[in-house]
């Protein structure tokens, strides 16, 4: 059995990562209430490195004065971290290692670090190394040069093939043949159904509020419920020129965290616990690094489902990473579509069909916001809290990743 319990996916403008995901794990510890309650272990993912304390978890541990011997680590997959860390705990567990571990994930752009240019690091390194200190003036004084001095601005591209993720969401819209007004329109879908769902109090129980300076923050503040078609035609490509993907249409990068709560059946009797959930299955998959990168989920998609043998038209919930409008409408059209998918990805999807209406139902990252990391356990809860109010029996969490990578797990209602 698996326990969710809480989520926090929120902009904290001056808060670092470590303090994101304290927060998150003090507010879980304090939302079960056990007496003496010590995690077997805390794992997070982490994207965007912090420099300060590049273990995110373990210094955790150390903020909230945690019991040090709680074994916690910090990984790194990319888009899917987060998810990373649910199946890690849940093979913790199944493998007799662990009975309660918190995962999670933690993402500030707000602290990124910005480098200077290789010449002008090397150079400190070296100036670093000499102990004559005239020698080591005149290293420094030779090194400052105006174009050392410029940062290196970060951007997500891919390594090996230096493009953008954006840019890979324009290639999809042109596979795919997918308009700007149907891009558009999605995203509007996407921020109705998101604040809708704030506005009924459906993630009331998940959001963690902060007080920052005299601001008090309680709902995801990407949300722009006055939005409208007019509105998001009007705003301008900004990966290509003349392209299709804008602002509106693309998930916005924020600072976020989240934790959930992953229980062994032992101890869910153990600690008198009630689950929400179980995680029924899961599978990663990869892709090659040309027009196919953001659609590797649906391999992991194929096989999850074979293997439990299932179909699409079995699923109540599907729960799918908006990075782009244009990303998740061509992996909808390729699971629909056995003919097209075949062409593309060179596999026949699962029987059956995705429909519309069980597609992100609360809203998705387009709304919602994409802190990296904290978006896997955002995606997880938010089935979970859909399937219960849908009173549905399957929910399928799907993410695409950097690098080719994707994810997806069968989540089954209680």
């Amino acid at each position: 059995m698996r326990t969710p319990f809480v989520k926090a996916l929120t902009y904290y403008r001056d808060k670092t990562p470590v303090e994101l995901a304290s927060l998150c794990v003090k507010g879980i510890i304090e939302k079960i209430n056990l007496k003496n309650f010590k995690p077997d272990g805390i794992i997070l993912g982490n994207v965007i490195p912090y420099l300060k304390g590049p273990n995110i978890a373990r210094e955790v541990v150390y903020q909230l004065g945690l019991d040090p011997q709680i074994n916690a680590y910090t990984i790194n997959t990319a888009c899917i971290s987060g998810l990373r860390a649910i199946t890690t705990s849940v093979e913790s567990i199944n493998t007799k290692q662990a009975d309660f571990l918190i995962a999670g994930g933690v993402d500030s752009i707000s602290f990124m670090s910005v480098p200077y240019r290789t010449e002008f690091i090397q150079s400190l390194y070296k100036a670093s190394k000499e102990k004559n200190p005239l020698e080591k003036a005149f290293i420094m004084i030779s090194s400052i040069r105006p174009k050392y001095l410029i940062p290196s601005i970060p951007e997500f591209r891919e390594l090996s093939t230096n493009l953008r993720m954006g840019d890979y969401g324009e290639i999809l819209a042109d596979i795919f043949h997918l308009n700007r007004h149907e891009l558009d329109e999605f995203s509007l879908k996407s921020h109705k159904k998101g604040y809708e769902a704030f506005m009924k109090g459906t993630f009331k129980e998940d959001i963690l509020n902060i007080q920052i300076g005299s601001e008090k923050i309680s709902v995801d503040t990407t949300l722009r419920p006055d939005t409208s078609l007019e509105k998001l035609s009007k705003l301008k490509p900004v990966f290509k020129k003349n392209g299709k993907l804008t602002a509106g249409n693309s998930s916005p990068v924020t600072d976020g965290a989240a934790t959930i709560l992953i229980c062994s059946e032992s101890g869910l009797k153990k600690f008198n616990l009630k689950p929400l959930a179980k995680i029924k299955n899961y599978r990663f998959s990869a892709t090659d690094n040309d027009e196919k990168l953001l659609l590797a989920p649906i391999y992991a998609i194929t096989t999850l489902l074979e293997k439990d043998k299932l179909t699409l038209n079995d699923i109540d919930i599907f729960e799918i990473h908006e990075a782009f409008a244009s990303q998740i409408l061509a992996t909808i059209k390729c699971l629909n579509n056995k003919k097209l998918c075949k062409k593309i990805l060179n596999i026949e999807p699962p029987d059956g069909r995705v429909e519309e209406e069980k597609v992100n139902v609360f809203g998705g990252s387009i709304a919602l916001g994409h802190p990296f990391s904290a978006t896997g356990i955002r995606l997880v809860m938010n089935a979970v809290r859909t399937l219960k109010e849908k009173n549905g029996r399957y929910a399928l969490v799907s993410s695409c990743a950097a690098g080719g990578l994707g994810c997806a797990l069968l989540i089954e209602n209680l």
